[in-house]
């Protein structure tokens, strides 16, 4: 059983425990002698555990330093320089080519159904890092309850519309298909997701790439452009999980989606639960990750 994987790990278990308290912490408080702290145990847990090894810190320290240098509102050709190599490590971490990391498999050719795909759950220590530093030093997040209100039931909204639109072409292209299910996993499968996938992706795609493509085109088109571009990305880096045409038209939309919402509500927070909201609806009523061919 996966769930058991945890309780035979404790170290990797209190790795990630850490990670995602520094994460949850940002929205709590967000400092960076709070944030940092946590990461920087977070990492020694993950050493001790043989997630990481010391020249792991190389590209993350550079990840920061970029971030940081971002931070700062600079300009011109020092801005687009750190942005690149910021955009150059975050993309070695999405697939998982930055040395110095072994991500802990938690289960091999897991398969949720009869008719759906197997596929291996490794907890990430490394991809988590693309949206780390950009919520930690610069992406505005939400302080009121008020605004949190409305940024809830805005996204819920969207959510029921995206859900609509992508699963049923999703279901409609013989992608998926309705399969409701339940194992005693999922409430840390969904954990996981959440904190170490959705708002690590939407942080990177939405609130880095797109909002520093956005930025630097500055033009009446530069919010669409932006989009568009960041959505390609962001679907062709899905083919690597299911390599079909079908689930790259459903990647795209969806990232559409999120970029739209983002771009609407300016805020993080609307693409987050959007995302998370499909991943959950598609988890626990469909076929997972997609049906066998």
């Amino acid at each position: 059983m996966p769930v058991l994987f945890f309780f035979a790990h404790p170290l990797i278990t209190t790795c990630f425990t850490l990670m995602i308290l520094a994460i949850i912490s940002m929205w709590v408080h967000k400092k960076i002698y709070i944030w940092g702290s946590l990461l920087s145990l977070s990492f020694l847990f993950a050493y001790l555990a043989k997630i990481v090894t010391p020249i792991a810190l190389i590209p993350i320290t550079i990840l920061f330093l970029c971030h940081y240098g971002i931070s700062k509102d600079l300009k011109g050709w020092v801005r687009f320089c750190l942005v690149t190599v910021a955009s150059v490590i975050s993309f070695a971490f999405i697939f998982h080519l930055a040395v110095g990391f072994k991500n802990p498999l938690v289960a091999d050719n897991l398969k949720m159904s009869a008719n759906s795909m197997n596929f291996r759950w490794y907890i990430n220590f490394d991809k988590p890092f693309i949206g780390l530093f950009t919520l930690g030093l610069y992406l505005p997040l939400i302080r009121s309850k008020m605004r949190l209100v409305k940024v809830l039931l805005e996204s819920f909204s969207w959510s029921l519309l995206v859900i609509l639109v992508l699963l049923g072409f999703s279901y409609k292209t013989h992608l998926i298909a309705w399969d409701v299910k339940w194992f005693s996993f999922f409430p840390i499968f969904l954990l996981t997701n959440l904190f170490l996938v959705v708002i690590p992706e939407e942080a990177f795609f939405r609130g880095f790439l797109q909002r520093e493509i956005t930025l630097g085109l500055n033009n009446k088109a530069s919010n669409v452009l932006a989009i568009l571009v960041v959505s390609l990305l962001f679907s062709s880096i899905h083919l690597l999980f299911v390599p079909s045409m079908s689930y790259f038209i459903a990647a795209l939309l969806a990232s559409f989606a999120y970029g739209t919402i983002f771009a609407i509500t300016k805020s993080i927070e609307s693409s987050i639960i959007t995302h998370f909201m499909v991943n959950f609806i598609h988890l626990i009523f469909f076929t997972y990750p997609a049906l066998q061919k």
